[in-house]
C-alpha cells in the first residue's frame, strides 16, 4: 500500500499537484513549485509532504480562489488567497483537473 492511502479515504478529491506560496506583501517572486500530495475533505485543504502534513488550509480561512487564466504563475494554475495574507498555487496536471479543483473547492466553502 502507498502511504497515503489512509489519508485520502474520506476525501472529496485528491491528487498530486505542485505547490508553491507567498505572502501578498513580499509579491517580487514565489517559492520554487514542489510536488506534493493534496487531499480536500470537508474542512481542509491538507497538502502532505511524504506521510507529513506541509501545509493546511481551513477551507473556512479562504477569501478568493480562482483558476489562473492569464498564466501568469504558469499554466493550469490554481490561486488561494486566505485571510492570513498569504496566496496558495497549486498546478495541476491539466485545463480540466484544475477547474475540477476550483469547482470542488468553492462547493465546500462557507458561505
Amino acid at each position: 500500500k502507498q502511504w497515503y492511502q489512509r489519508r485520502v479515504r474520506a476525501a472529496h478529491k485528491f491528487g498530486f499537484l505542485n505547490r508553491s506560496s507567498q505572502s501578498i506583501s513580499r509579491r517580487k517572486s514565489i517559492r520554487p513549485w514542489k510536488k506534493r500530495l493534496t487531499v480536500l475533505d470537508n474542512n481542509n485543504l491538507s497538502i502532505y509532504k511524504v506521510e507529513c502534513v506541509e501545509s493546511l488550509i481551513p477551507l473556512n480561512s479562504i477569501i478568493d480562489i480562482q483558476a489562473d487564466n492569464k498564466k501568469l504563475y504558469g499554466k493550469h494554475v490554481i490561486v488561494i488567497r486566505t485571510d492570513d495574507n498569504r496566496e496558495h498555487y497549486l498546478q495541476a496536471n491539466s485545463s480540466a483537473d484544475m477547474l475540477e479543483w476550483v469547482t470542488r473547492i468553492e462547493g465546500l466553502l462557507p458561505n
